[in-house]
């Protein structure tokens, strides 16, 4: 029996998906092994995670099992192994043979909780995951199977069933690299309502399994068009993927039932040239455009929001006489250039009604036209051509700021503001973000943006950090440390009094377009959860420390400095200054972390492994040679040509150049120019999926030539 094929090793690798942790062999230990020794245990430090596996003939009941091996196991490690374990995986076998086992997630003061236990199923785990020996097809084909078990029995299932399988096979669309259909909580409260509901999302899970897979048979069933009082009408339905089952299918049927000839891109199913030169054509062709607006479709800032702009350029050239309607399905913010048009709050109204008020919708919409305004907020004119070079000073800041957002977790940041939002500043995970502040050398105030480090680059990441920051402290009961009142309100100011000044930066060599796109997308969003925790009331420390008059102005404020975002967003699509299509540039901030985080792991990935002199010389100089990578590489990747640097470090030989480039979709032949000293080049071949990297030396005239060593690098 081999390591991985045993069902212990099965076991401890369907655990560990539980932490998007994928175990290798040799992580794991065979029935072999652990019947000659009847107990296993290693740590993982980089993933703080420890794997253990016990014997037992006599278990007691699972759960009380689980606890016991796990502090087994966490007795068995160091005192600073111990306090930095923050989760663990483990199994056990029985006298009959058969495994068991669980994942758990480990916290503070000895709080430990169960996410993911062979004696559940999938569906019902706390952290979900597709079990990892099934490929990404077989996985997904199984969780909608699954919801289709359900949905044959929605009058009697429970509802924790229901939505963990809406949960899981969301989870799996994603392990396939695809969207998942709606959020379970989405689901209707209404039980009467869920048959329908589940249609929707069998319907969407299918359509989307068709566009990861298409080879595999179509399931969806095309719907009749009934006659009524649209009849004719053609009507382009707009969505962003995850109101796919809550709102664009809903009201495509009810389209439909009224006679109306609906484009959905789920049945019509657009060929792959279609998609690359865009559906502008199809749009002219509708009557009506009608957009089902969500925060997804501008925080997402997708395909669904090049759909919109389309639309705008054919009115600006006067091209299209089709008319706009807007159907709201929460609180979004819908850019001031279509803010005249026919719109409806969906959330505002009974589901039974929307039937009969999306037809009045497009009727009205129809019957009016459309009349659209042009005075959109818009980025700054884009400089075409070669950006100056950083110095590597420069470099070296802004590669600190990167790397501290990229460290940080923003998902755990927000799940402990909502867990308690009173107390969140006391949280583990609030003092991680603002440690990772001071050691940026910066007090973490927005109000102080004027006088950073000109490069915008490291301004996107401080607003990032600022405006989270402030999304804490304003619903804090009790401002801790150094914050006062005062900083509070000039950061609101900030917020609220103007527009963020990141949509005018000027672009500049590894942060242009691309990256501004990102990074308004970012502060929508938090603006957004700034505006509800304000609207809500829950903002407690303007609540104690500000006047009525000043919230409402700033809330206010706020709505609108949510429009100039996706103002902006909308902007770069109509003016091409962001690419829709499949192109993919690789972004400087990724290669320089995936580079950064490869060349930490250790020489010994290079094949052959270099020498010890250059193994040396690569250590001392990984910080350098990433963020130089990184440039270089931002470089290839907007201009399509080689892009390359020489930098010189000092080493215990002295002064060395390293000589980085960098070109897209080539492999380069790489020289060095032979002289009496050593030399180093690391050179990249790179494309949108990662890069192939070659490391190359040359020790001296004497030495007779160079060597060299690759590694495929995915970014």
């Amino acid at each position: 029996m081999s390591v991985t094929s045993g069902p212990l090793p099965r076991t401890l690798r369907a655990m560990a998906a539980a932490f998007n942790h994928v175990l290798s062999p040799d992580a794991v230990p065979s029935e072999g092994t652990l019947s000659s020794r009847h107990w296993w245990c290693r740590y993982f430090p980089s993933e703080r995670l420890v794997i253990a596996a016990e014997e037992l003939p006599e278990a007691l009941d699972d759960e009380t099992t689980a606890h016991r091996i796990t502090e087994r196991a966490l007795l068995s490690l160091s005192d600073a192994a111990r306090r930095d374990c923050r989760a663990a995986v483990i199994g056990w076998i029985n006298a009959e043979g058969i495994a068991t086992g669980a994942a758990l997630e480990l916290g503070p003061l000895d709080q430990r909780s169960i996410v993911a236990c062979s004696w559940l199923p999938r569906h019902l785990w706390p952290h979900q995951a597709p079990d990892p020996d099934h490929t990404p097809q077989k996985a997904l084909d199984e969780a909608i199977a699954l919801v289709k078990q359900f949905a044959t029995k929605a009058s009697f299932v429970q509802r924790e069933d229901v939505e963990g399988a809406i949960r899981f096979c969301g989870v799996c669309c994603k392990y396939a690299k695809g969207v998942a259909p709606a959020p379970a909580g989405a689901l209707p409260p209404d039980r009467d309502r869920w048959a329908a509901w589940l249609a929707d999302f069998i319907d969407a899970a299918e359509a989307e399994r068709l566009r990861l897979f298409p080879h595999t048979t179509a399931l969806e069933t095309l719907e009749q068009r009934a006659s009524g009082i649209l009849d004719g009408v053609r009507v382009f339905v707009s969505y962003a993927m995850p109101t796919n089952v809550q709102v664009a299918r809903p009201l495509k049927r009810v389209l439909e039932s009224h006679g109306a000839v609906v484009w959905f891109d789920q049945t019509e199913r657009p060929e792959e040239n279609e998609l690359a030169s865009g559906l502008r054509e199809i749009i002219e062709a509708q009557d009506i455009f009608l957009l089902c607006a969500s925060r997804e479709l501008f925080e997402n800032a997708g395909y669904a929001l090049q759909e919109l702009a389309w639309v705008l350029n054919l009115k600006r050239d006067r091209s299209w006489s089709g008319a706009v309607c807007i159907a709201e399905l929460d609180d979004v913010a819908v850019p001031r250039a279509f803010e005249n048009v026919p719109r409806v709050a969906l959330s505002r109204l009974n589901v039974d009604r929307w039937p009969e008020i999306i037809v009045s919708l497009v009727l009205q919409a129809r019957n009016e036209g459309t009349r659209l305004l042009t005075d959109t907020t818009v980025a700054p004119d884009q400089t075409i051509g070669p950006r100056p070079m950083l110095e590597l000073d420069d470099l070296r800041l802004r590669a600190r700021h990167a790397s501290a957002w990229w460290h940080l977790d923003e998902t755990a940041l927000l799940h402990a503001l909502r867990t308690d939002i009173l107390h969140a500043t006391r949280s583990a995970e609030y003092q991680a973000l603002r440690e990772t502040i001071r050691r940026l050398k910066w007090e973490g105030t927005l109000a102080t943006y004027g006088s950073w480090p000109a490069d915008p680059a490291i301004r996107d990441v401080r607003v990032r950090l600022g405006t989270l920051s402030t999304l804490f402290l304003i619903c804090a009961l009790d401002l801790e440390g150094n914050h006062t009142i005062l900083d509070l309100e000039a950061d609101m100011a900030f917020l609220a009094e103007q527009p963020l000044p990141l949509i005018a930066e000027p672009a500049v060599a590894g942060w242009d377009d691309e990256e501004r796109r990102f990074a308004v997308r970012h502060h929508l969003g938090a603006l957004s959860h700034i505006d509800e925790v304000i609207r809500r009331g829950l903002a407690t420390a303007l609540v104690l420390h500000t006047t009525p008059p000043r919230r409402d102005r700033w809330e206010s404020a706020i709505r609108e400095r949510r429009l100039d975002c996706v103002d902006c967003l909308l902007e770069l699509r109509t003016r091409e200054r962001v690419a829709w299509d499949k192109r993919r540039s690789v972004h400087w901030d990724g290669a320089y972390h995936a580079l950064d985080g490869f060349l930490y792991g250790g020489v010994d990935q290079w094949s052959p492994v270099p020498p010890d002199w250059v193994r040396l010389a690569v250590a001392g100089e990984r910080s350098d040679l990433s963020a130089v990578f990184a440039d270089v590489a931002w470089r290839a990747s907007r201009s399509g040509a080689r892009a390359e640097r020489v930098f010189e470090a000092t080493t215990i030989w002295g002064q060395m150049p390293f000589h980085v480039v960098a070109a897209v979709g080539e492999v380069m032949p790489l020289s060095i120019a032979h002289g009496s000293g050593r030399a180093i080049v690391l050179a990249g071949s790179i494309d949108e999926n990662g890069a192939g990297l070659v490391l190359k030396w040359h020790e001296g005239a004497s030495c007779g030539g160079a060597a060299r060593a690759t590694k495929i690098l995915r970014l």
